[in-house]
């Protein structure tokens, strides 16, 4: 599940996913994020990445979570904050996403 907020006020953008992501909702995302970053001047806007209460992907996934990533960071925002994981399962995952970690500034929940 996820949801994405545009706070043009703040020049805030905030994704939440939680749970576990299926092939069918990681395509859905990939389409409402597409519509609401066209809808913005990207460089001007905060990306906040809220996965704290996202579960470990399957394998098979993490080359898609890849490229999503990077195209958040193809986007050019100001600053792209990730809030980390609860689970430690996911947290090691998303760890070994090296455009992950090398991009973002990860924060805890209560840095949100």
């Amino acid at each position: 599940m996820y949801s994405m907020n545009l706070d043009k006020n703040k020049k805030r953008f905030t994704i939440v996913v939680s749970g576990f992501i299926t092939e069918e909702e990681a395509e859905a995302y990939t389409n409402d994020y597409v519509k609401h970053a066209s809808s913005i001047d990207c460089a001007q806007y905060t990306l906040v990445l809220d996965g704290s209460d996202i579960i470990a992907s399957k394998q098979s996934m993490l080359d898609g979570l890849k490229a999503l990533i990077q195209s958040y960071i193809d986007h050019g925002y100001k600053e792209i904050l990730f809030v980390q994981a609860k689970s430690p399962s996911a947290r090691a995952q998303l760890r070994r996403i090296d455009v992950l970690m090398n991009n973002v500034r990860l924060i805890e929940v209560n840095e949100v």
